[in-house]
C-alpha cells in the first residue's frame, strides 16, 4: 500500500482541484441582474433585501471589472446605509469610488453619489464647505438630467441653503429660501426642509415667534412626507422659545413629543439594522448550502469517469470531506448559538433602555412639576395672577385624575373649592394656598370650614386625610 500512497495523494489533489474549479465556474453571479433586482426591492420598500442584492452586485461587478457597475452599486448602498444606521460604511463606500455620470430610467446613481457625499460631509465630518460644494454639483446634475422635473432640484436647493447657513453665508441662504417660496411646485415635499431653514434663519435673527410659525409648517410637511429628522429639528426651535419665555407647561408637552419622535427614529433604525443582519445570515446559509450541493454533484460526476486507481483517492477524499463537513457544521452550530444569544441580549438591552427612558421621563415630569410649584409659590418671583395660573397648570398636568374624581362625585363644589383641594393634595401650606388665591389665612380657614361642611367632614385632619387618601381610580 505504501507504493501507491504518493500516486493516490496526487490523484486526489488533481481531482479536488478539478471539482473546485467546476463548482466555482458555475456559481458566478450576473452583476447587472442582481443590481436590477436590488433596484426593484428598493422601490418596493424592502430595504434589507435590497441592501443584500446591492452587496452581491458589487462583488459581481468587481469580479467582472465593471467600474461603472461598482459605482452604481456603491452609490445605492451608501444611500441605504444612511437609513439603517450604518453611516461609517456608507461614507467609506461613496468615498472609495470615482464619479461616473449615469443616466437611466429609475437609476439615480450619479444623483445619489453627490447627495450622499454631501450628507456624510455634513453629518459625520462637519465639513459644511465640502457639503455645499457637493450639493452645488448635484444641482447642476439635476438641471441636466431632470430639466422638466424640478422636485429634486428644489429639495437639493433647500439642502444647499442649510450648508450656506452653517458656513455663515446667511444672505445666500435667504436668497435660496425666498426663491423656493416664490415659485411653488405642485409636489411640495421640498417644503419640509424649506420651512425648517426659514425658521432657522428667523431664529438666527432673533425673531422667535415667526421662527416658531415656520417650524410648525415644517413639522406639518415633515409628517406628511415622513421626514422625522426635519420634524424633530423643527420641534427643537419651538422648545427653545418656550424655555426662554418660561412657558414650562408648553415646553414639557413639546419635550415629551420630541422624545417620543426621537425614540421612534432610533427604534426604526435599530429594526432595519436587525433585519439587514438577518438577511445577511439567510444569504450566507443559502450560499453555503448551494456550494455544498454543487460540490457534491460534481464529485459524483467526476467519480464516474475515474479509473480504478482513482477510486481509492476518492474514498480517501470523501472521508476527509466528511470530517471537514462535520467540523464545519459543528462550528456553524456554535456560531448560530452565539448569534442567537447575542440577539437575545440585544433585545434585553433594548427593553432595559426603553424602561430606563420611561423612568427618566417620569422623573423629569415630576421634577418639572415640583419646580413649577416652588417657583409659583415664591412671593418675590411672580405676581399673584401668574402664580395662580402656573399652579392651575400643574394641577391639570400632574393631578388630572384627582380633579376628575372630585368633579364627578362632588358637583356641588365651587371652582375655588376644587382649587383648595388640589393645592392641599400638592402639599401646599395654608399660607401658600392663601397667597396663591390672593386671600388672608383667616379667609382661607373659613373657606376650609365651609368646604368641610359640603363634604360632611367634621375635622380639619379628616379633610387632609380625604385629600391624601382618596382612591381616584373610582373615576
Amino acid at each position: 500500500m505504501n507504493l501507491f500512497a504518493k500516486p493516490m495523494r496526487r490523484a486526489a489533489h488533481v481531482l479536488l482541484a478539478a471539482v473546485l474549479l467546476t463548482a466555482c465556474g458555475g456559481a458566478k453571479d450576473d452583476g447587472r441582474a442582481l443590481f436590477e433586482q436590488g433596484l426593484q426591492e428598493m422601490r418596493d420598500g424592502d430595504i434589507p433585501v435590497a441592501y443584500q442584492q446591492f452587496h452581491r452586485a458589487l462583488a459581481a461587478f468587481a469580479e467582472q471589472g465593471d467600474s461603472v457597475g461598482m459605482f452604481e452599486a456603491k452609490s445605492h448602498l451608501s444611500l441605504l446605509c444612511s437609513t439603517i444606521g450604518q453611516k461609517d460604511e456608507g461614507r467609506r463606500l461613496v468615498n472609495s469610488t470615482p464619479y461616473f455620470h449615469v443616466k437611466g430610467k429609475g437609476n439615480y446613481s450619479s444623483q445619489y453619489y453627490w447627495r450622499m457625499k454631501a450628507y456624510y460631509a455634513f453629518t459625520l465630518d462637519n465639513d459644511y464647505d465640502a457639503a455645499a460644494e457637493y450639493i452645488s454639483n448635484l444641482l447642476v446634475l439635476d438641471s441636466v438630467d431632470f430639466p422638466d422635473n424640478k422636485t429634486y432640484l428644489y429639495m437639493d436647493k433647500a439642502n444647499l441653503a442649510e450648508m450656506f447657513f452653517r458656513t455663515g453665508q446667511t444672505v445666500r441662504a435667504w436668497n435660496i429660501i425666498r426663491s423656493l417660496e416664490a415659485e411653488p411646485l405642485e409636489n411640495d415635499m421640498y417644503l419640509s426642509q424649506t420651512y425648517y431653514m426659514h425658521a432657522l434663519l428667523l431664529e438666527h435673527e432673533g425673531k422667535a415667534d415667526s421662527a416658531c410659525a415656520y417650524a410648525r409648517r415644517s413639522m406639518r410637511y415633515s409628517a406628511m412626507y415622513d421626514a422625522p429628522e426635519n420634524e424633530a429639528n423643527a420641534m427643537k426651535i419651538i422648545m427653545k422659545k418656550d424655555s426662554a419665555r418660561g412657558d414650562m407647561a408648553e415646553y414639557i408637552a413639546q419635550r415629551n413629543a420630541y422624545d417620543s419622535l426621537t425614540n421612534r427614529i432610533r427604534g426604526a433604525e435599530l429594526l432595519r439594522h436587525i433585519a439587514v443582519i438577518q438577511e445577511r445570515h439567510k444569504y450566507d446559509l443559502a450560499m453555503k448550502e448551494t456550494q455544498k450541493a454543487h460540490m457534491e454533484r460534481n464529485m459524483l460526476l467526476w467519480g464516474l469517469t475515474l479509473c480504478a486507481t482513482a477510486l481509492c483517492a476518492i474514498a480517501l477524499l470523501l472521508y476527509k470531506q466528511s470530517r471537514l463537513r462535520l467540523n464545519t457544521e459543528t462550528a456553524e452550530r456554535r456560531r448560530l448559538d452565539k448569534e442567537i444569544e447575542y440577539k437575545r441580549l440585544e433585545n434585553e438591552l433594548l427593553a432595559l433602555k426603553m424602561e430606563q427612558t420611561k423612568d427618566e421621563l417620569a422623573r423629569q415630569r415630576n421634577d418639572n412639576a415640583n419646580m413649577l410649584k416652588h417657583v409659583a409659590a415664591a412671593d418675590d418671583r411672580k405676581e399673584a395672577k401668574t402664580r395662580l395660573e402656573m399652579l392651575k397648570a400643574t394641577l391639570n398636568t400632574e393631578h388630572a385624575p384627582f380633579l376628575q374624581y372630585v368633579g364627578k362625585h362632588f358637583p356641588q363644589l365651587t371652582h375655588n373649592d376644587v382649587l383648595i383641594l388640589g393645592f392641599m393634595r400638592m402639599d401646599m401650606t395654608s399660607r401658600e394656598v392663601a397667597s396663591a388665591l390672593g386671600i388672608s389665612v383667616e379667609s382661607y380657614q373659613k373657606a376650609c370650614y365651609r368646604l368641610r361642611k359640603k363634604l360632611q367632614i367634621s375635622t380639619a385632619s379628616g379633610l387632609v386625610d380625604f385629600v391624601k387618601n382618596v382612591d381616584v381610580r373610582q373615576c
